[in-house]
């Protein structure tokens, strides 16, 4: 794919899921913007949330939808952290994603109940959120900004982390040019070295993973949610 129709998909996706919210609960906030920008990215690759809460989760079904829904009413009531839970297609685990919000930044983790592996990636507000509040929230080529740079940065630290194959399937059906682990400026491993990478990204300057506070795998799970590589997710945590 031409990196303006990659970049006109992006924006679609995202239009999509803002117009499908609850009137209710709009993005009120520079963080609720980019939350969903990031649910946007994992919905675009077939990531179908099926929970915000707890009790959600616990009794979410087996299979994800054949088609995205809206959001949950409530989906930004935390002015500081948002939860989505996901399933997808090609795999029988259970997703949570978690965005916390630290100062100008968004920290975003991700884990599966089938592996002890936490994925993380910092993005700056700033670089992708032009919001203003009582703003149109459809008008999304006014709200944000690089929705392609985000999206790559999603797929390669999160999306495909999470699961491989789609990384394999998009590189097999051609659409690697901007959103492969190969992309430009982004090493096959993930992640940027020398510091700030682009698309807000704040990498160890050793190379190592991105630089986000100590979150296990018991923070980054709902309260009363445990993740383990055995048997899914439960109320109460994993024996």
């Amino acid at each position: 794919l031409s990196h303006k129709l990659h970049r006109t998909m992006s924006m679609e996706t995202v239009r999509t899921v803002l117009e499908r919210l609850p009137a209710e609960c709009p993005p009120k906030s520079e963080a609720d913007a980019l939350a969903l920008a990031v649910h946007a990215c994992l919905e675009m690759d077939g990531m179908r949330c099926v929970a915000i809460s707890e009790g959600d989760a616990a009794q979410s079904q087996s299979t994800p939808p054949a088609s995205p829904g809206p959001l949950p009413s409530g989906w930004n009531a935390s002015e500081d952290m948002y939860v989505f839970i996901y399933r997808h297609a090609s795999s029988q685990a259970l997703f949570v994603l978690k965005c916390l919000v630290m100062e100008d930044s968004l920290l975003v983790h991700a884990a599966s109940d089938r592996s002890d592996d936490v994925h993380c990636l910092e993005l700056r507000m700033s670089d992708f959120v032009q919001f203003v509040p009582g703003g149109d929230r459809q008008d999304v080529e006014k709200m944000f900004s690089d929705l392609e740079a985000l999206l790559r940065a999603v797929r390669v630290n999160i999306i495909f982390k999470l699961i491989p194959s789609l990384a394999k399937k998009l590189l097999s059906s051609g659409q690697q040019g901007s959103c492969g682990p190969k992309a430009e400026g982004i090493p096959a491993a993930g992640g940027w070295r020398g510091g700030e990478g682009p698309g807000g990204l704040r990498m160890d300057p050793t190379g190592g993973p991105p630089l986000v506070p100590d979150v296990g795998r018991a923070d980054l799970a709902p309260a009363g949610i445990g993740i383990g590589p055995i048997g899914g997710m439960m109320p109460g945590g994993m024996g």
